[in-house]
């Protein structure tokens, strides 16, 4: 069992919604999504954390720099382990 990892998700549209995101990397592994917002407003970007950093290490091989509603993502790892700290 290794530690939760999270990944950084940039670049998102603001029509993306964590259920949205949360369908598109599952595949690599049970998650739990944040999109971030400010007062609401969508700022184009959040986090997924998954159970383990090799579910996470596939994810960013697998999704980065693919599209997601019309914009192409970047997704990579992050420093933070707490997304809601980042």
């Amino acid at each position: 069992v290794g530690m939760p990892t999270t990944v950084f998700v940039d670049n998102l549209p603001s029509s993306c919604t964590e259920g949205q995101l949360r369908t598109v990397f599952t595949r690599f592994g049970p998650v739990q999504v944040i999109v971030a917002t400010r007062l609401g407003q969508h700022l184009g970007f959040g986090f997924v954390v998954f159970d383990t950093p090799t579910a996470a290490e596939q994810a960013i091989a697998h999704l980065n720099g693919t599209e997601l509603l019309g914009r192409r993502i970047r997704v990579c790892a992050t420093i933070s382990p707490n997304p809601r700290a980042a």
